[in-house]
């Protein structure tokens, strides 16, 4: 069933099944292939050279600038290659092959002596983790920003709005007591003063409940005062969890969708990033994996599973096994709306994705036919573009009318692809026009 809302589209049917799933671990003894750029930020620096013996938690990539990230090798094993190629969201970058051995180590980081504005900040960048929406840059990124004003509020998703993935509900539901320990150490990371959790009105009272109740019962031992943190829930319309439409239902304040809502003093985080920095915190973990939603009519066992870095799709889909292999060319990694289609199943998964997702091949859906003009694309955007419009200026290269009718507000969030009954490719055109821009390759 497929119902078209104001604000994006709902999909009911599949999301029941996967709701009453637990976080699965999928396992393989294949080559990992561990992507140096996970995200919109740069790529990292190889530490490691082919030949090299390594443990699982090793430092095989380091920050290159602010916008890159610590990258860990999943398992233990030999660096077998380091090469150039696409990664799984469609950018070159360096992809550092391990061989796993059959013995397994682990290296875990120093304990921290204490837990300090700056041992935290530290540990939060050493730990390796990623934003999973939006724009993809390392969790540490938005608390370096020198732009940021106002009070700090960390505003923390215990949801997905993308209609087949509930990776987030699952996490805070098996993982509570982290995802509250994690968030508290964002919260003195952030200098904040307020700190809410958002739960999803699609789950039911009952679940819901039993999340607030044990975050709430790490917190009230912690010395945050009990007006300092509030739950709240929302609908599960996609794209309401995008940081400036999460800030407006959330804070009821609407900000610019030119300015990141952290300038304003507003960091998000999701029951994942929490989880990753109280494995850091307390654990002494680096990020190494992610929880993702594996799903799609083509999969027999759709589900929850834990992902380490750099895992191949082949091996992803020989675990949850291909109902008809006939009609299997592609998949979609990233969300079913926003996603980016791969038909290579040897590339590497990153950290900064949560949603994997394979249907049975059906050509026509990919077939782009002339525009109908019906208005679909404009009547769903979340934030009242036309869609239309922009597209024909970004066919024709008019990047400075593409600018005035707000491209660079467009926040790549896939709906007007998703609704056009033409199957025109309208996110990808903006987004690419978005970027040319961005880039000052045109005017």
């Amino acid at each position: 069933m497929i119902e078209a809302l104001t604000r994006g589209i709902k999909l009911g049917g599949i999301t029941n099944s996967l709701v009453k799933t637990e976080i699965a671990e999928i396992k393989s003894s294949a080559n990992f292939c561990v992507p140096l750029k996970s995200g919109a930020g740069s790529e990292s620096k190889p530490l490691v050279i082919v030949g090299d013996l390594i443990k699982r938690g090793t430092v095989i990539g380091a920050p290159s600038d602010e916008t890159s990230g610590f990258v860990y090798s999943p398992c233990s094993g030999a660096v077998v290659s380091i090469k150039d190629k696409v990664n799984s969201l469609g950018e070159n970058c360096l992809n550092v092959e391990i061989e796993p051995s059959h013995k397994d180590s682990l290296l875990y980081f120093r304990p921290l002596e204490n837990h300090d504005n700056n041992n935290l900040f530290g540990r939060l960048i050493e730990s390796g983790s990623f934003d999973n929406w939006g724009q993809r840059y390392p969790s540490y990124h938005k608390y370096i920003n020198p732009n940021t004003i106002g009070a700090r509020t960390i505003i923390v998703k215990l949801f997905d709005s993308d209609p087949y993935c509930v990776s987030n509900l699952k996490i805070a539901e098996q993982y509570a007591k982290e995802v509250a320990l994690g968030a508290l150490c964002y919260f003195k990371v952030g200098v904040a003063v307020k700190l809410i959790f958002v739960g999803s009105k699609a789950v039911s009272k009952a679940t819901n409940q039993k999340i607030y109740d044990a975050i709430l019962d790490e917190i009230n031992k912690s010395d945050m005062k009990t007006n300092q943190v509030s739950f709240v829930t929302v609908s599960k319309v996609y794209p309401n969890d995008e940081d400036h439409l999460l800030t407006k239902k959330v804070l009821k304040k609407t900000i610019s969708i030119s300015v990141p809502v952290s300038d304003k003093g507003i960091f998000i985080e999701n029951a994942q990033t929490c989880l990753n920095f109280y494995r850091a915190v307390f654990d002494n973990l680096p990020t190494t994996e992610a929880v993702y939603t594996i799903a799609g009519n083509n999969l027999k066992n759709q589900g929850v599973y834990l992902v380490k870095n750099g895992l191949v799709p082949q091996n992803v889909f020989a675990s949850v096994d291909i109902k008809n292999k006939e009609l299997f060319r592609q998949y979609s990694i990233g969300g079913t709306f926003n996603g980016i289609s791969q038909c290579d199943t040897s590339v590497g998964l990153p950290l900064s994705v949560s949603t994997l997702f394979s249907n049975k091949w059906n050509e026509e859906n990919f077939k782009e036919r002339d525009c109908i003009n019906c208005g679909r694309c404009n009547a769903r955007c979340p934030i009242k573009l036309s869609p239309m419009m922009i597209d024909n200026f970004a066919i024709n290269k008019d990047f400075a009318r593409a600018k005035r009718y707000g491209v660079l507000s467009c926040i790549d969030c896939g709906v007007c692809s998703y609704v056009c009954p033409a199957k025109r490719h309208l996110s990808q055109r903006i987004s690419d026009t978005a970027q040319a821009i961005k880039q000052r390759r045109t005017m």
